[in-house]
Parts: structure tokens; sequence; C-alpha cells
């Protein structure tokens, strides 16, 4: 029979199921432009999500013609998780396609043009324009502060997007800034555990291991790491995103077996999900190699993949 997968971040008997079922599940919701679990609420793992927004794209455009608002928002949906999977340079065109859509249907204050500018922005970080993403996502900001208010969650995750821009541009002090204003809004917005709590925590403690204080990095890095396992379990990609950057941390502060439990885990999820050849898998070999992992931690790495 198909094989089970586990696409989102369900628990329990909902955390496998068969692919076919989800595409049935969303045929009957017919929300083309959601590629989230219904149950969860979180977004579907990158494979997933673009089998269904290829499937969703090609519904919307059956139904409302290619060029609509309706297939746009596919188009972004469908482009953010590309981006998800690492091809940003296919998020970037899927993009430019929904923008002329959006601008023409919406106009260009519209909070669709906002998600459409951050995933842009986004796009055009990974492929180094920094810039570019800069511009982009201050964009969005302005759009997002006077639709939704300054102290809404979309100002949040707009801010997360432009703190990691500002990463790009070697800025620790703007992301600093911008990190601390998202976490008062999304705690204010959700509490303490929340996945936006999680990232912006996460970007604190790289930013202050840029400015030199990896104490300072490895208890926020601890902090999201403890709110990422809650919000994901302990196999998700986000997780082993802030597990790396702890194991940097470690190193800093001369924690080296400590450190190399760490990239081992991290470098165990990354394959899984991304394979041998993704960017984040061979950072951690390499971080593992500078470290001349013993033969006991290659066991452990083992037994964890």
């Amino acid at each position: 029979g198909e094989e089970l997968i586990s696409p989102c971040c369900c628990r329990g008997s909902l955390a496998y199921v068969h692919f076919e079922c989800i595409v049935r599940l969303f045929e009957a919701r017919g929300s083309w432009w959601d590629l989230r679990c219904p149950t969860c609420e979180s977004p579907y793992s990158a494979y997933v999500a673009i089998e269904l927004g290829r499937h969703g794209l090609a519904r919307a455009d059956e139904e409302h013609g290619e060029g609509s608002q309706e297939s746009a928002q596919v188009l972004v949906s469908l482009a953010n998780a590309h981006g998800l999977a690492g091809e940003v340079e296919q998020q970037r065109e899927l993009l430019e396609r929904a923008l002329t859509v959006l601008h023409r249907e919406y106009g260009p204050d519209d909070p669709e043009v906002a998600r459409a500018l951050l995933g842009l922005g986004f796009a055009h970080g990974a492929l180094g324009d920094a810039d570019m993403q800069c511009t982009l996502v201050g964009r969005a900001l302005e759009i997002n502060e006077k639709v939704h208010g300054p102290s809404s969650p979309e100002v949040a995750d707009t801010l997360t997007v432009l703190a990691n821009a500002f990463a790009r541009l070697e800025d620790a002090a703007r992301q600093i800034e911008l990190f601390e204003r998202a976490l008062k809004i999304y705690q204010d917005c959700y509490g303490q555990s929340h996945s936006g709590v999680a990232n912006s925590l996460m970007g604190l403690g790289v930013a202050y291991g840029e400015l030199g204080d990896p104490e300072r990095k490895r208890d926020l890095l601890e902090r999201s790491h403890k709110i990422m396992v809650q919000v994901y379990g302990q196999e998700h990609i986000q997780v082993a995103t802030v597990l790396a950057n702890l194991g940097k941390a470690l190193v800093s502060l001369g924690q080296l077996p400590a450190a190399i439990c760490l990239f081992w885990r991290a470098r165990c999820i990354f394959v899984r999900e991304f394979g041998e050849e993704d960017r984040d898998s061979q950072l951690a070999v390499r971080e593992l190699e500078e470290l001349s992992a013993p033969a006991e931690a290659q066991q452990g790495g083992g037994l964890l993949q």
C-alpha cells in the first residue's frame, strides 16, 4: 500500500497519514490557497505543500481562469512552499507572477500584496540581494502596520522577516531591535509558548552571538528550543535549526562534547528532510568535521538517523 508520511506537526494517531488522504481532504475543503493542516493549522512540509499547491493552482485556473485573483493567491502559497524547500528561484518567479495580478486586482496597499512582498523579499535575500530584501519587506511592513495596526501578529511576522534581512547585512544591533519588538507582540497576543516567541528568541540569540555574547546566545536559544519542541516535537526542521545554532554557542563556550551531540541531532533531521546535499546538512557535517567527532558521537548520530 501507499507509504504513511508525517506531513505536519500533528501528534499521536493523527501524525501519520497517506498522501492520497491529504489530497482528498484538500479537495473537500476547496481552499486552494491554504496549504496548512486543518487540524494543527501548521504549514504542511515542503514536499506535501508543493504537490498540493500545484494541484490547487490547476483547480483555481480551471474554476476562475489564469490570471485571476484566486489563482494569484495560490501562486503565493505555492511559491512560499518552494521557498521552504530551498527552491528560491522558483519562489521568486511565482511571486513576481502573483504580484502583477494582486496589484491589478487589489491595489498596492492590500494585505495580499504584503504577503507576496514578504515571500519575494525572502527569495531575493536567499539569492544574495539583502538590500532588495530589506526594501521589499520594509514595504510589506508599511502595509501591515497601516492595515492591521502596529501591535498586530501580522506586523510581528513582518518584523521577524525584516530582522532576518538585516542579519544578511550583518547589522546585529538592528536585528535585536526588530526581534525584541516582534517578541513583545507575540507574547502579548499569544503568550509565552508560541512559535513566534520561539523564532524571536532564536533570532535574538544569534544576534547577541554576533555581538560577542555567547552566554546570552546560549540562554536565549535554550529558551527557544524548549518552546520549539513543545510546538513542533523533537524531529522538526525548526528544532534542527535551533540545535545547530545552539551547538555553535556551545563551541564558543568551549563545551565541545555537548556541541557535537547537538550538531549530530541537527544533521540527522536536515538529512532526513532535505537530503545529504542540502546546505544545512552540509554545514552541520562541516561543524562536526572541524570538531573531530569521536566514534561514540558517530554511533549516536547513526542511531538518531
